[in-house]
């Protein structure tokens, strides 16, 4: 028993099509509803990369549709996730032009984002140091590197470097950022006060460390899990040897906190 079955990747998600299903020998008729797709940052049409398999299965071939689908399904819910990142990231509550402002960035500056998601920032960012700058998206997950290197490629960006990595290393050279910028990733990070300690080592003389995160007010903070006591930031960043120089009160929701390595 031979099973084909097409599966596309483009901007509108990702599908699963069987199309051609045989059972003994003869051709059975595919069923119009085994057809699965995968929701997308786009909605009309789908366009991208093609693969066609041709798989020998045991029995009902359709079984092998869930299967094929799991193929895919992480890169798409990446690409997803970070399309929904940038919807939050540009959303006027996140009121990111005043972030920026608030940063005081020079053009020539260089940037590490860190736990870069969809890239909003990473892009706004690159624009506010110029082409003199440079602005770095860090991220344990290559598809959102690969999603933030489409978007600039796109919008004629070229002063970005795209590095992946975890939260026990920053990945990036020593003495290499006038500022490593953090905005709602404090929360998932393990042991904080190790990494900011290191941390120290990749930033400039003078350098600084902005970190936005979620305070535990909302509702959907709560039950998510995705929050955190902004005395607890001020206390970690003690520990790792940091002093805060900074404080920022307007965003709704969400603590803003700047500071610099203890001289």
């Amino acid at each position: 028993m031979f099973n084909q079955f097409r599966i596309s990747r483009g901007k509108a998600g990702c599908r699963v099509q069987v199309l051609r299903i045989t059972a003994g020998g003869a051709p059975i008729r595919t069923p119009a509803r085994v057809i699965r797709r995968f929701p997308g940052p786009d909605k009309p049409d789908v366009r991208g990369d093609t693969m066609l398999f041709s798989i020998k299965t045991l029995r009902a071939g359709v079984l092998i549709v869930p299967f094929l689908c799991t193929l895919m399904t992480a890169q798409c819910s990446s690409r997803y996730l970070a399309d929904h990142f940038n919807k939050s990231a540009s959303d006027e509550s996140s009121q990111a032009p005043r972030v920026i402002q608030n940063l005081s960035l020079k053009p020539g500056d260089s940037v590490a984002d860190i736990g870069a998601g969809g890239g909003h920032f990473t892009l706004l960012l690159a624009r506010a140091v110029g082409s003199d700058g440079r602005v770095w998206a860090v991220d344990i997950n290559p598809d959102f590197l690969d999603f933030i290197k489409e978007r600039a490629t796109a919008e004629g960006i070229g002063n970005i470097g795209y590095v992946r990595a975890s939260f026990t290393e920053s990945g990036l050279a020593a003495k290499s950022a006038d500022l490593a910028f953090l905005r709602n990733v404090f929360h998932d990070m393990g042991d904080r006060v190790a990494y900011f300690a290191r941390l120290k080592g990749v930033l400039k003389p003078g350098g600084r460390v902005a970190i936005i995160d979620y305070l535990p007010a909302g509702v959907l903070a709560r039950l998510h899990g995705h929050f955190i006591e902004e005395g607890e930031i001020l206390a970690v960043m003690k520990d790792a040897g940091y002093i805060a120089v900074e404080r920022h009160t307007f965003l709704e929701g969400q603590s803003f906190n700047i500071f610099k390595p203890v001289e």
